[in-house]
């Protein structure tokens, strides 16, 4: 039987995150802007990792750009 899921890109760990309702409602707003809830989280951890020097920017997850929106034809 096949794999089901994404294609594994890099070895991570699943963490919990417990934060208050009214942070997390902003950050599905926000989200909806840039990628998924989980990409923009570490995105953000990336940011300040790289503003204390613990990470450079050829290191990066993921692009610094957002996604671009579709254009309807």
């Amino acid at each position: 039987m096949g794999k089901v899921g994404r294609p594994k890109l890099e070895d991570s760990a699943i963490k919990a995150v417990r934060m208050p309702v009214r942070l997390w409602r902003l950050l599905s707003k926000a989200s909806k802007e840039y990628r998924t809830r989980n990409e923009l989280i570490v995105r953000l951890v990336e940011d300040h990792l790289v503003k204390k020097g613990l990470l450079s920017d050829s290191k990066r997850k993921f692009p610094i750009e957002p996604k671009k929106k579709r254009s309807d034809p």
